[in-house]
């Protein structure tokens, strides 16, 4: 990554300074660009309507281009762009371009045009991999007789149409589950779980830390009408009972209408007794049992805590016909939030640059300096204590934030902002990471709900974050959920629970047996259908081994596995550099071409890393899921394929000319490697005993995983 410095200029007197330079340049280029006198140049300057591009690799700033453009708002044309010679071919025009657009969407126009000559092929793949859209053609002037290319893209900028079109459709929402403001979880409690906290039993030490959180207000508890009667028929004294009076004490659900409950009650009773036969079917005691679920049912209770088994037992008939989830006492201790928890992520160099924590102070500076502060104001007004806030720095200069508010809750949700310099050759290589990076360290405590600002001027970040799962969400942001962890058949039960009490999103009970499409949503009323794919996608990181879904388990040496895949078990000292594929959302794994039948997309690879060089554990040590694989000769990958490899020479590998080139994304370190013992005992080594790729069924991927979490 180069070392040079970019330094966007649009103050009128440092351009007139430079006009001089502007119309050399622009007078070079008369055949590209045509002709424009010093005085329009000026004029162009004087109205803002210029931006100049500084390139600074030592003590001092040396002019590198311009653009200059017209129009009335909200639509701009793009008038002239060009660069000088010596820095073509190092990504200044698209540095100049990204400011531009950026600079329009801040001031809300809603389009940009460019007129280009169809006899200007590097000029028309300019503007192509800028992504505008042809949209007409026109003939040019009489005198050269060219065709003229119009060409336009629409930017992110909010119009009575862009904020419609985020409004959900009726149907399936991926939208936050809404409480009042402030509320935590309400809980309501059994009977069973009270007794634990006043008498000395087996869960006495969770029943009090169950009501240390409510007196934490981390969640709140509350009692029904039937858990006071409950108890008023089992005392002997009810004038004179400790037990009565404090249970009298305790906040209660409120009232419900009579014979509403009446009618959820005997509904509540046939489902849990009687369709499943039980001998306790209409007992006094099964009874109550109904009364206490339709009461927390109507109160829209997050949960029921009890120990009953039947009750926990017809949990997910409870959830699908009433919407209300019935809990033990061990799920929701393991649900209570943590004490914070520092993050663990260390300070780690690429090329040329630094990826660290940043203080809050020198966070919000940045902010300033880019023009940002107003549209980040609610953000920074809404941030909790618990943040991870991280740089990206070059030669002591920040060029681009990342920064996760997390909220202490029972369902923990976070907010994310990200913000590049636009003017950067490598502001979607640093959008990229840090996205990446921060909603990894989101999940680590387990699924969450994620709130991405959607910044104006970061039309790029948007771009990358949607094809990291993040999808339309209220106001101006994107959201999604990170699960972090595969699922697979073993533990798709107790994942499937956890990400509902926690975000309130819903899968299927059972395991889904095809890989057409999962009914998936917050409730029955905005359920809809998504392909696996979708759901693997917005739930990333993850991969969902469902039946059928073969996969590969491929060989890796210590050395390549540490970077490629971020496995290293000792910590690596900040200042030695990482290749650029370390930060890549999408990395590149290269082996023989004989492996390309094997290599198929959208299969899970499981990553071995092997003892041949004497230093590997020889286990399975990450997953990942296979976006591409394609055979190509070594002396034609492209620039972009080589930054997502750790190799350095690329002739080490494959006897012919031809290597496999393998792009995996949605990678997944595992916590407990599986060793090469239990792959044999598994039958996961093949005849080459994994010196060579492996093909796996479905059911081996899932026994490796499961281990492997």
């Amino acid at each position: 990554m180069s070392q040079l410095q970019l330094s966007p200029v649009q103050d009128v007197d440092t351009l007139l300074a430079l006009a001089g330079q502007v119309q050399a340049l622009a007078d070079s280029e008369k055949e590209s660009l045509g002709f424009l006198p010093e005085t329009a140049i000026r004029e162009a300057i004087s109205r803002r309507r210029v931006i100049a591009m500084l390139a600074n690799a030592g003590a001092e700033n040396e002019f590198a281009g311009y653009l200059l453009y017209s129009g009335v708002f909200p639509h701009a044309k793009v008038q002239q762009i060009a660069v000088v010679h010596k820095y073509r071919g190092l990504g200044f025009a698209g540095a100049l371009m990204r400011t531009f657009l950026s600079e329009l969407e801040v001031r809300g126009f809603m389009t940009v045009r460019a007129d280009v000559a169809a006899d200007l092929p590097s000029a028309l793949a300019f503007y192509a991999r800028s992504k505008f859209e042809i949209v007409r053609e026109r003939s040019g002037g009489k005198a050269r007789g060219r065709t003229i290319l119009v060409h336009m893209r629409e930017l992110e900028t909010d119009t009575l149409f862009s904020i419609s079109n985020r409004i959900p459709p009726t149907g399936f929402e991926l939208g936050l589950r809404r409480r009042s403001a402030g509320q935590s979880p309400l809980f309501a409690l059994d009977l069973n779980i009270f007794l634990d906290l006043v008498r000395n039993r087996q869960h006495s030490d969770q029943a009090r830390r169950l009501f240390g959180a409510a007196l934490a207000h981390d969640i709140r508890v509350a009692v029904s009408d039937e858990f006071v009667r409950e108890l008023r028929r089992n005392s002997t004294d009810v004038n004179n009972d400790p037990l009565l009076q404090m249970a009298l004490s305790m906040p209660r659900l409120p009232t419900a209408e009579v014979d509403n409950q009446a009618q959820l009650q005997e509904k509540v009773h046939d489902l849990v007794f009687v369709r499943r036969g039980l001998r306790s079917s209409g007992t006094a005691q099964a009874l109550s049992d109904a009364r206490h679920l339709a009461h927390a049912a109507i109160a829209r209770a997050t949960a029921f805590v009890t120990r009953d088994a039947a009750l926990l037992d017809s949990r997910d008939e409870l959830i699908r016909n009433f919407g209300i989830d019935v809990i033990s006492l061990n799920e929701i201790i393991d649900l209570l939030p943590v004490d914070e928890i520092a993050s663990a992520a260390v300070a780690v160099a690429g090329a040329g640059f630094q990826a660290q924590v940043s203080s809050r102070d020198e966070a919000e500076k940045y902010l300033r300096e880019n023009n940002v502060a107003t549209a980040t104001k609610s953000f920074l007004d809404s941030v909790s204590e618990t943040n991870v806030i991280w740089k990206i720095a070059q030669d002591q200069r920040i060029v681009a934030l990342g920064w996760l508010s997390l909220k202490r809750s029972i369902m923990p949700s976070g907010k994310l902002l990200v913000h590049t310099r636009p003017e950067h050759q490598s502001s979607a290589f640093f959008s990229d990471y840090l996205l990446d990076f921060l909603v990894r360290e989101a999940c680590k405590g387990g699924p969450i709900t994620l709130e991405l600002e959607q910044l104006p001027g970061q039309s790029m970040v948007h771009s990358i974050a949607r094809g990291q799962g993040f999808t339309k969400g209220p106001a101006s942001r994107l959201i999604k959920i990170a699960v972090g962890k595969p699922l697979a058949e073993q533990n798709w039960t107790a994942s499937t629970k956890e990400l509902q009490r926690r975000t309130g999103f819903t899968l299927p009970a059972n395991f889904p047996t095809n890989a057409d499409a999962i009914v998936a949503g917050y409730d029955q009323d905005s359920a809809g259908l998504l392909r696996p794919d979708e759901l693997e996608n917005l739930l990333s990181p993850t991969i969902i081994v469902w039946p059928g879904r073969a996969g590969v388990i491929v060989p890796i040496t210590k050395r390549y596995a540490d970077e490629l895949l971020g496995t290293n078990r000792q910590q690596r000292l900040s200042f030695i550099e990482s290749m650029d594929a370390s930060f890549l959302t999408k990395r590149a794994y290269i082996n023989s071409p004989k492996a390309a039948k094997l290599m198929r997309p959208d299969m899970p690879i499981i990553f071995y890393e092997s003892k041949r060089d004497r230093q590997g554990i020889g286990a399975v040590v990450a997953v990942a899921r296979i976006v591409d694989a394609v055979i190509s000769k070594k002396h034609e990958i492209s620039g972009e394929d080589k930054r997502r490899l750790v190799v350095e020479n690329i002739a080490d590998f494959s006897a012919s000319e031809d290597i496999l080139l393998t792009t995996f994304d949605n990678l997944i370190q595992l916590p407990k490697p599986v060793p090469v013992k239990r792959l044999r005992e598994l039958e996961s080594v093949g005849r080459a005993n994994l010196v060579s790729p492996v093909e796996l069924p479905s059911e081996k991927i899932a026994q490796i995983l499961a281990e492997g979490w």
